[in-house]
C-alpha cells in the first residue's frame, strides 16, 4: 500500500522497514520526539502489522515524554524572564549592571 503513495519511494520504504525491524517497536517512543519521523513511523508501524493498541501505548508514552521536555524548556526561562524579554526586544545581551525595568 505505501509503495503506491506518490511521496514514498520504494527505497525509502525498504530503509524504513529495515530500520523498524532492526531497532524494534519501542522506537515509536523515540520517533515521537523527532520532527518528520512522527508521521513516517505511523505508516511504517501500520504497514509492518503493529497492533493499534500497542502503537497507541507507545505513542502516548513518547508524546508524554516530549510534552515534559517542552514544558521544561518553557519553565526554565520563567525563573529569569527579564533575560527572555530583553532577547525578544532586541537588547541582547542583557545588561547585568542594572536591574531589569518593570
Amino acid at each position: 500500500m505505501l509503495g503506491r503513495l506518490p511521496w514514498v519511494s520504494g527505497d525509502a520504504l525498504w530503509r524504513a522497514e529495515d530500520w523498524f525491524r532492526g531497532y524494534g517497536e519501542p522506537m515509536v517512543i523515540v520517533t515521537r520526539m523527532i520532527p518528520g519521523m512522527r508521521a513516517l513511523i505511523s505508516f511504517t508501524a501500520g504497514a509492518l502489522g503493529m497492533g493499534a493498541v500497542k502503537f497507541g501505548v507507545y505513542t502516548a508514552i513518547g508524546s508524554a515524554l516530549w510534552d515534559v521536555v517542552l514544558m521544561g524548556w518553557g519553565y526554565a526561562p520563567a525563573a529569569d524572564w527579564s533575560v527572555v524579554s530583553a532577547a525578544a526586544q532586541g537588547s541582547w545581551p542583557p545588561r547585568w549592571d542594572r536591574p531589569p525595568s518593570a
